[in-house]
């Protein structure tokens, strides 16, 4: 087709090329059209959800589903570009299309009634149905018309953070709850009597309170200065980071962008999330000042809503940013889903120790919230984490560069993670 074109290629000449008959042929495609429209993701998104863990918040199993798909599209890449622009150019083709996206708004539908518990008629499935297939189509329209220079994946991440309230409203609670925090101190668990200090299990379901640090505290407190963190990279990530070879990462509360520029400028394709849009204008502005706007994509975020695609990173990089406790472990799994088979995670925090009298303050309490070494020893002990992860470090560290003014952090607290499969 791409020498004769689609109108002036017979069913004979495909029959031909495939080495088969034009009986054969027509037992597997009524019409021709249909040899372009093979490709069907349902199976495929299907298999996915059905293997997904019981009890998931369903924002993470739907990303679970699409990353799949998107990987599937991209691992032949240039014939699915080529295919999809075929089926752009044609108007039969487009009209086949526009009957298979209603198939595929049922499928969907289907799918999303079995995994909330609820009938495959439910008004708000419905609308969560039609949702998810703007995001599949709309999100593949804008990569063909991009030559494929946005990458798919980065497409439908940012379409799914778009729709994930839907999602929410049809799912169980338990979505990943990040707050951007800078270099400002981060929340511990507390020390209990003795000086023994509350595992993460013990703390569960003990304190899950709304804390006051939304988009609006955290765009207020940017807002207060032209500039309010150093715009360099935070000094763990470039000693852990500087000899891994580059790829995909997802830098979580990215702030004012100084890590996120410092690895697009070592090859790295970063998607950046911040909750503030002051924080992420910021960062926006200084990467076009430095050349990289094409490297790096900004994405406000709260991943409360919408977990970031499962199974998609060569780095997740979390630098000082609070991630809630909850039963089951929902937020934190959430987070480590969202790195690839292979790909490493890398969390840090404050020492804990160095923590100031009095340090519940902001409307949360220390006791809420995971510290590096807590996740280490959940890797450590769950017994599927365990089997899926492989600790590489998990230690308190001088920091690289000096503590932020005004506070007393000299050490930081470490995690680096590779997860295995």
């Amino acid at each position: 087709m791409r020498g004769r074109g689609y109108e002036n290629t017979t069913v004979e000449q495909i029959a031909e090329a495939a080495e088969t008959s034009t009986t054969t042929f027509y037992r597997y495609f009524p019409v021709k059209e249909d040899v372009m429209l093979a490709n069907d993701a349902s199976p495929l998104f299907e298999a996915v959800i059905a293997g997904r863990p019981d009890g998931e918040p369903l924002a993470a199993t739907v990303r679970a589903a699409m990353a799949a798909v998107v990987a599937a599209a991209e691992a032949d890449r240039d014939l699915t570009l080529a295919r999809m622009r075929l089926i752009a150019a044609v108007p039969a083709l487009e009209a086949r299309v526009a009957g298979r996206e209603r198939a595929t708004i049922g499928v969907l539908a289907g799918l999303l009634a079995r995994r909330a518990g609820r009938p495959a008629d439910d008004y708000q499935v419905e609308l969560v149905a039609f949702a998810l297939a703007g995001v599949v189509f709309t999100a593949s329209r804008r990569w063909v018309a991009a030559g494929g220079a946005t990458p798919l994946a980065a497409l439908v991440d940012q379409a799914l953070t778009t729709v994930g309230p839907l999602l929410d409203a049809l799912g169980p609670a338990g979505p990943l709850l990040l707050f951007r925090q800078g270099n400002s101190p981060v929340p511990a668990l507390v020390p209990q009597a003795g000086g023994g200090r509350a595992s993460a299990p013990a703390a569960l379901g003990r304190h899950e309170r709304e804390t006051a640090m939304d988009a609006q505290f955290w765009d207020d407190r940017y807002s207060e200065q032209e500039q309010l963190f150093s715009g360099n990279a935070n000094g763990v990530l470039v000693v852990e980071v500087s000899d891994m070879k580059p790829g995909r990462v997802l830098d979580v509360g990215a702030g004012e962008g100084g890590d996120a520029i410092w690895l697009a400028e070592r090859g790295w394709t970063v998607v950046a999330t911040d909750i503030s849009a002051v924080a992420l204008a910021r960062a926006e502005r200084a990467a076009q000042a430095a050349g990289l706007a094409g490297r790096i994509s900004w994405q406000q975020a709260d991943l409360a809503a919408a977990p970031p695609a499962a199974a998609a990173y060569d780095l997740v990089t979390a630098s000082y940013i609070p991630v809630p406790i909850q039963e089951g472990h929902a937020a934190l799994r959430g987070l480590l889903n969202v790195v690839a088979p292979g790909g490493t995670l890398l969390f840090v925090g404050h020492s804990r120790a160095e923590l100031p009298p009095g340090h519940e303050h902001a409307g949360y309490d220390p006791d809420d919230y995971y510290w590096p070494e807590d996740i280490a020893q959940l890797l450590g002990e769950d017994k599927q984490l365990s089997q899926d992860w492989t600790i590489v470090a998990s230690e308190t560290r001088e920091r690289v560069v000096p503590p932020p003014p005004g506070t007393h952090h000299v050490h930081d607290t470490v995690l680096r993670a590779e997860r295995q499969r």
